[in-house]
């Protein structure tokens, strides 16, 4: 039970990271500050989450959602 929760507080805590970054990496910001800056200004914090649950890295944290 400790993992899991580990595991899932983990998770959402990097999750705003992980969109921030591949949004760099897809060329559509110069920056992590420019595009954190974006969809905070646009969204709003939980802008930061947006497609948390149904993207690959939830998928790719936790592999095993796929089965249940």
């Amino acid at each position: 039970m400790a993992a899991l929760l580990g595991d899932a507080t983990g998770s959402v805590w990097l999750a705003p990271f992980e969109r921030t970054k591949q949004s760099v990496q897809a060329g559509l910001f110069t920056s992590i500050r420019a595009s954190l800056k974006s969809v905070v200004s646009e969204r709003g914090i939980l802008g930061l989450y947006s497609g948390f649950f149904f993207n690959a890295y939830v998928y790719q944290k936790h592999p095993n959602m796929l089965d249940r």
